[in-house]
């Protein structure tokens, strides 16, 4: 027969893992190891686990994972910096009241620290994309689409929200090598890691590489999404409309347009577009003075447009 002190001896390890249990999860997000180290030591002795991440897309990965009681990020790092997290976790609704403390931010200007406590900036994902879910199908343009990154990042956004099944995307190019690279799903090897960024803060849920498979000498984009896509040579000064579009991206294209070829293919983008459809145009890009009537804003920031009937 067990002696009491045996079953008390035994009962110590369980309550030892519950009290662990009980202590919250503290995210500390630095790319400097030193930073690390220090942060982990000053807060060692506080009834917390320390989770360490050496980047944002780190920090993400291990929100996807799990919840975390407070996040502490370093606000100067590269690829995505702690404000570019921070917006990622404010767009989570699981995260989106976890309290966030930026470190070494009073280094940065007055802009950017405005920029910290500001993180209700839409985009693609949470703004245009309701509007789109309600649609019995969904056909997307991608207007000057170059080798297709921008196509591949739309299908992977309407993938992730349900939409995939019934979303089509068209790209179009003057560049036949381009075409023929987006036609093939092929992605540079070395920008993997951009991308891989990239996806996270727009708020990608999945881990990347579920979109890609590599053979070594490159990417190649997987065949579920270059189905749902179809690449071919458009002219958007001299050929007409291609057809209808609940969703038209032309980013980064009428940069290279003097005023009055940009009027030109702003009309053929509205007739381009139903009802509703929404415009995406690039950072630097703006509606023609003729067009500012025939949209109303969805997000400025982004440069997302609703056309009005």
């Amino acid at each position: 027969m067990d002696s009491p002190e045996g079953e008390a001896a035994s009962a110590a390890p369980a309550a030892d893992e519950r009290a662990d249990e009980a202590h919250p999860d503290v995210l500390v997000v630095d790319d400097d190891e030193k930073n690390l180290k220090a942060l982990s030591a000053l807060l060692s002795e506080l009834p917390c686990r320390l989770l360490l991440a050496r980047s944002g897309v780190e920090a993400l990965r291990i929100l996807m994972r799990q919840d975390v009681a407070v996040i502490l990020v370093d606000v100067q790092m590269p690829e995505m910096d702690g404000l570019e997290l921070a917006e990622m976790v404010r767009s989570r609704v699981r995260s989106r009241r976890t309290p966030i403390i930026f470190l070494t931010a009073f280094s940065r200007s007055d802009q950017q620290l405005r920029r910290a406590y500001q993180l209700g900036a839409v985009d693609f994902r949470r703004k245009a994309v309701p509007r789109l879910a309600s649609e019995g199908a969904i056909r997307a343009w991608h207007a000057g689409c170059a080798t297709g990154e921008e196509v591949w990042s739309h299908a992977i956004v309407l993938q992730e929200e349900g939409l995939g099944g019934i979303a089509r995307f068209y790209g179009t190019d003057l560049s036949p090598a381009s075409l023929l690279r987006a036609q093939r799903g092929l992605l540079p090897l070395e920008r993997m890691r951009e991308y891989t960024s990239a996806h996270y803060r727009a708020g990608g849920r999945a881990d990347f590489s579920a979109y890609y498979a590599t053979d070594g000498a490159g990417a190649v984009v997987r065949s579920f999404l270059r189905r749902r896509a179809a690449f071919g040579r458009h002219d958007l000064v001299a050929a007409g409309r291609l057809g209808t579009f609940d969703v038209v991206f032309c980013r980064n294209v009428l940069i290279y347009f003097d005023a009055p070829l940009q009027e030109r293919v702003h009309a053929l983008l509205y007739d381009s577009l139903r009802p509703g459809g929404i415009l995406a145009l690039g950072h630097g890009e703006a509606l023609t003075k003729s067009m500012r009537d025939a949209y109303e804003p969805l997000d400025e920031r982004t440069k997302l447009f609703v056309r009005l009937p």
